[in-house]
């Protein structure tokens, strides 16, 4: 995959300056910092891949194909350390979509992610469930998440809201762990 070029919006100053410093290390050629950049990103990016896929396996391909986009494309990128969190999510995001989306049922055979939790992320349409999950388990906040899907903070926002809203019915409405074969009484997923 060619590079991709990154531009950031213009800022006054950087936000979140450690990792700034980080990412300018690492596009000097720095492997310290490369590594730095790696331990701090990756789980996150990695928790949001396998709540998308449901596998680790799935995940973890995904990721290290991200991974390598990130390092073709070090000296491209230009911006501070938040545009780095931004990037390094769309380029996840990207790989996501290249890849085939688990049906609810499939996946449960392979999945690494208790049912109780993902069977109400997997029922989520992608929109909402990009919306929690990058703005739960990766950390952006709401105008980097907007950046990342090409929507609106407040479109953000109602999306994240009415996930968690969808989320918590499907959870408060799970069979006991006594019942074994109770069904789940959430009508949505």
């Amino acid at each position: 995959m060619a590079a991709v070029r990154y531009r950031r919006p213009r800022h006054s100053r950087p936000r979140e300056p450690e990792l700034t410093a980080t990412v300018a290390g690492a596009r000097e050629g720095s492997e310290e910092d490369f590594r730095t950049l790696y331990r701090g990103l990756h789980p996150a990016l990695l928790g949001y891949l396998t709540a998308r896929l449901g596998s680790g396996a799935e995940a973890a391909e995904a990721a290290s194909a991200m991974w390598r986009d990130i390092a073709h494309g070090m000296l491209s990128f230009h911006g501070d350390g938040t545009d780095f969190r931004i990037w390094a999510a769309s380029l996840a995001r990207r790989h996501l979509a290249q890849r085939p989306q688990p049906d609810r049922a499939g996946a449960r055979s392979s999945s690494s992610i208790p049912d109780d939790v993902w069977r109400p992320l997997a029922a989520l349409p992608t929109g909402l469930a990009d919306a929690l999950l990058l703005r739960g388990v990766v950390g952006l906040d709401d105008p980097a998440v907007a950046q990342v899907l090409g929507t609106t903070v407040e479109s953000v926002r109602t999306a994240a809201e009415h996930a968690q809203w969808l989320v918590a019915d499907c959870l408060a409405s799970r069979p006991a762990p006594d019942e074994p074969g109770a069904e789940w009484s959430c009508t949505w997923c």
